[in-house]
């Protein structure tokens, strides 16, 4: 069974990457998108990942019950989070500025609402 968990692992980062996720007019989400494309969904749109899912609104109340702030620090300085899935300072990106992270914290909670 082993053999075949590398096929399985390309097949599934191939759905991901067929998948389509929300487009926005503005400016802010546009950019926040590209950022989120770049970095961050490579975890959040592989469920494997431990990772809340972009479109799962019901993984992303209780994180935007918290509010922006909360998210945004979340994002810039990272997390494990209740499951021991960890997420790194900047979506391990250290060379994204801090409103290129909000931007794409801000396309998240849109994309999930």
């Amino acid at each position: 069974m082993r053999r075949f968990a590398l096929p399985l692992l390309l097949l599934a980062a191939c759905g991901a990457q067929a998948q389509s996720f929300p487009e926005f007019g503005e400016p802010r989400l546009k950019a926040g998108r590209e950022v989120w494309m770049g970095s961050c969904r490579l975890c959040h749109a592989e469920p494997e990942s431990g990772a809340p899912q972009i479109l799962d609104r019901s993984a992303w109340a209780s994180r935007l019950a918290k509010g922006k702030e909360a998210l945004y620090r979340s994002a810039l300085e990272g997390l494990v989070g209740a499951k021991g899935a960890e997420m790194p300072a900047r979506g391990a990106n250290p060379s994204l500025s801090d409103a290129q992270i909000k931007a794409a914290v801000d396309y998240m909670t849109a994309a999930s609402q």
